[in-house]
């Protein structure tokens, strides 16, 4: 498998031990930004889906690495479908129309469960 993005993020998303519930905070990583999020629904036991929060920042560091934010449901945020993996790791996944099954979404994002972190890399 190719790794994709930031290599803390790619371990923070590891196998956990955590299981999700309905308005439980999470993480989406991407690359080497993370979204924070909230878990909107649990249909299955592998899978959950994910409505991003608004992410407000609170220091003044400007375009640094140093960074603070608040977090606040937003009900009109974007949902995402994630999955467990084989390895136990929640993946970004989609339904493919053709064969009505699900799919992981390559180079998609990865999830954190119990915890909202926002951080956005400047560097790209």
């Amino acid at each position: 498998m190719k790794v994709f993005g930031n290599l803390m993020n790619r371990i923070a998303e590891g196998p956990q031990a955590v299981e999700p519930a309905f308005d439980m905070g999470c993480t989406m990583t991407l690359y080497s930004d993370r979204h924070a999020g909230t878990v909107v629904a649990v249909p299955a036991k592998d899978r959950i889906l994910v409505q991003e929060d608004t992410a407000i920042r609170t220091d003044s560091n400007g375009m640094s690495d140093s960074q603070t934010y608040r977090y606040e449901k937003n009900p009109r945020g974007k949902l995402f479908v994630f999955r467990k993996d084989g390895a136990g790791r929640w993946r970004e996944a989609i339904l493919n129309p053709e064969t009505n099954r699900w799919k992981f979404v390559l180079g998609g994002r990865g999830l954190m469960l119990g915890e909202r972190d926002h951080y956005h890399d400047f560097d790209f």
